[in-house]
């Protein structure tokens, strides 16, 4: 993927999240306690959490048909069996 593919892919995932992160916020914001924090503290993590892996997931399904992998050679393929 080139690097004007790869921003527009994180911006297009990151802002699909935004009006959650916003929500979350805004909700501490009006009213400011322990459970608004801890909803304001894990919710935008959750959402960023989620749109990294929605980013990933995509990068590795346009790149998953160009990597190549040389067939490993058998475990014990150095030895003679003899010790």
């Amino acid at each position: 993927m080139t690097d004007e593919e790869l921003n527009a892919l994180v911006e297009k995932k990151l802002l699909a999240r935004k009006a959650g992160i916003v929500q979350a916020l805004k909700t501490f914001n009006r009213s400011p306690s322990a459970k608004t924090f801890k909803d304001a503290e894990n919710i935008p993590d959750r959402l960023l959490g989620q749109a990294m892996d929605d980013i990933v997931a995509e990068v590795l399904q346009k790149t998953a048909g160009d990597v190549s992998m040389e067939r490993p050679a058998k475990k014990n393929s150095g030895t003679t069996g003899k010790g």
